[in-house]
């Protein structure tokens, strides 16, 4: 007869709060036959978990929530209890934030980019955490006999350069995330004599080189990479070139490739997110035979198509529902949640989509031969818009 106890789960976490969910991680209790299940107490309602994650919904906003978590095994052996920890649910107030190639703004308010003297800035994707904002991109300065790019990020508008002013490679900054009190950059940097690129991705101003990523001569230059992190590993998809362009993405550092679609070429990769250890991947494609564009996402290796969408441009996943924005078969702009599409009644490039408690915010752009408009829409209606060059993406933050 089986008496024995499973260990107490450990190292309890909390993270994607808002205002009526939150997630759950713990470490693994062990047992002398196993353990069938873990339960969680979250003010005294009980959950029951196979893994070692949940995600506690349907809560109240701005509500306090006692959490706690047991593990018990096939004979019903019940460990002790985990340590107890608070949270707290959002009260659903969002902040809006949005990047721009010199400034990025905070709810409509503007806040510049500092640029040093004889340079331009070009700023990117933008990443908030504890209250900072952080934007990625570069800095350039000169002409054709002596042009430099330096791969640049600012924090809160003060800037900080990842490469030498005086170096005569060109570099980037193409995505950024902070994870904790670690800034990581994901971005290029090319030689032209001889000519050569590699991607790389800056931990703290420290530069590793991606492994696989390295390319000598011409015929192809360094596609756009995306990052993410997701219980404090690194995340970065982009596509190398080996005779021709592969869809690959690394994972703390390890290079995977990614499958190739069989019925169309691939193209590039756009977006990347990655939520409860699941890996999704955005991109785009020319079906065989035909000038059709596809749009398509891979889930942990695994291809999926979308039939009315003729690329992805950009892609956020909430509880396992994948959003998604591109255009459609008829050349209009929509997004997609789990294959079901929205038509957007403005635009013709979609810079970002965010979903936050089940609202859909979407950052189009539009530009013609004599104005460039930006555009913000909530569950499709117009809420911001902006006269303004080289806007980078969208990022919210609800408290």
């Amino acid at each position: 007869m089986d008496i024995q106890k499973p260990t107490t789960p450990q190292n309890i976490s909390v993270s994607k709060i808002t205002k009526n969910s939150f997630s759950l991680n713990w470490s693994a209790s062990t047992d002398n036959v196993g353990v069938s299940e873990y339960l969680i107490s979250v003010n005294d309602q009980l959950y029951t978990s196979k893994e070692t994650n949940i995600d506690i919904r349907e809560l109240n906003s701005a509500s306090l929530h006692s959490v706690s978590v047991t593990s018990r095994d096939a004979a019903g052996n019940v460990s002790g209890t985990s340590e107890i920890i608070n949270v707290k649910t959002l009260s659903g107030v969002t902040d809006l934030y949005i990047s721009a190639k010199s400034k990025f703004w905070k709810n409509g308010n503007s806040t510049s980019l500092e640029v040093l003297s004889g340079f331009q800035n070009f700023g990117g994707n933008i990443f908030v955490a504890e209250n900072n904002v952080y934007s990625s991109g570069f800095i350039t300065k000169g002409n054709v006999d002596d042009y430099r790019r330096i791969a640049s990020y600012w924090k809160n508008g003060i800037l900080k350069t990842l490469e030498p002013l005086n170096s005569t490679e060109l570099s980037s900054a193409e995505d950024i995330a902070v994870n904790g009190n670690d800034v990581y950059v994901v971005g290029s940097v090319t030689r032209y004599i001889p000519y050569s690129y590699y991607k790389c991705y800056w931990k703290n101003g420290s530069k590793v080189i991606l492994p696989g990523s390295t390319w000598n001569g011409r015929y192809s230059d360094p596609r756009i990479s995306k990052m993410k992190i997701d219980n404090d590993d690194v995340y970065i998809a982009s596509s190398i070139y080996e005779n021709d362009y592969k869809p690959v993405y690394w994972k703390n550092g390890t290079l995977y490739q990614l499958p190739k679609p069989t019925t169309f070429n691939f193209s590039d990769i756009t977006s990347i997110d990655v939520e409860n250890g699941n890996v999704y991947i955005g991109g785009g494609g020319l079906k065989f035979f035909t000038d059709k564009r596809m749009g398509f996402y891979w889930k942990n290796n695994e291809i999926h198509e979308f039939a009315d969408c003729e690329g992805i441009m950009c892609m956020d996943v909430v509880n396992d529902d994948v959003y998604v924005a591109g255009y459609n078969n008829a050349g209009k702009l929509a997004y997609w949640k789990n294959n079901v599409m929205t038509e957007i009644p403005f635009g013709r490039q979609v810079q970002s989509i965010k979903v936050i408690d089940n609202d859909v915010y979407l950052l189009v752009s539009y530009n013609s031969e004599y104005e460039q408009i930006q555009k913000v829409f909530k569950n499709g209606q117009e809420i911001s818009s902006f006269n303004q060059e080289n806007l980078g993406n969208l990022f919210l933050t609800t408290y």
